[in-house]
C-alpha cells in the first residue's frame, strides 16, 4: 500500500503543471532622443522656380526663388484711390507677401514702386493689378515683382 501511495503521488506530481512564476514589471529608462530630421521646405516645394534678378508675375500660387532658397506668396493687395484736382483717378497698390525660408516666415508689405527686405532678399513691386475670375466671381490680385539676393 505504501508503494501504491508513493506511486500515485509521483504520478500526480508528474501530471501537474509546473509552478507559475510571476513576471515583474521593470520600468524602462527614458528612450534615447531620436535625431530630428529637419524638413527642407524648399526642396519639397513643387511649384514654379524663378532665378533672382528677374521680373515675374505672382498671382495665386507661391513661387520659389533659387539662390537664396526662399518661397514667396502673395497674400493680398490693398488699393488706395486718390482723385487729382483735374478729376483723374490715381490707384496705388500695397502688396502683402509671405516670405518663407525653412521653417521661419515673415510677412512684409510693399507699396507699388517700393521694395522691402526679408531673409536677405529684396522684393521690389514693379506693377500691380487685379484680374476678374469668372469661376470664383472674384478679383484675383497680381503683382509683377523682382526678388534680388543681398
Amino acid at each position: 500500500m505504501c508503494k501504491l501511495v508513493s506511486l500515485l503521488s509521483l504520478l500526480l506530481m508528474a501530471c501537474s503543471a509546473p509552478p507559475v512564476q510571476e513576471e515583474r514589471y521593470v520600468p524602462r529608462g527614458p528612450d534615447a532622443p531620436r535625431p530630428q530630421k529637419e524638413t527642407n521646405y524648399f526642396e519639397e516645394f513643387r511649384g514654379d522656380h524663378h532665378p533672382t534678378g528677374t521680373v515675374f508675375r505672382l498671382q495665386g500660387k507661391p513661387v520659389a526663388i533659387d539662390g537664396p532658397n526662399v518661397i514667396v506668396s502673395l497674400i493680398k493687395s490693398d488699393w488706395s484711390t486718390m482723385q487729382t484736382p483735374g478729376g483723374k483717378e490715381h490707384r496705388e497698390a500695397t502688396a502683402q507677401f509671405l516670405v518663407q525660408q525653412g521653417a521661419e516666415s515673415h510677412n512684409i508689405s510693399v507699396n507699388q514702386g517700393d521694395d522691402a527686405v526679408a531673409f536677405n532678399v529684396r522684393i521690389t513691386v514693379k506693377a500691380a493689378g487685379e484680374d476678374y475670375n469668372k469661376a470664383r466671381l472674384d478679383y484675383l490680385p497680381w503683382v509683377d515683382c523682382q526678388v534680388d539676393a543681398l
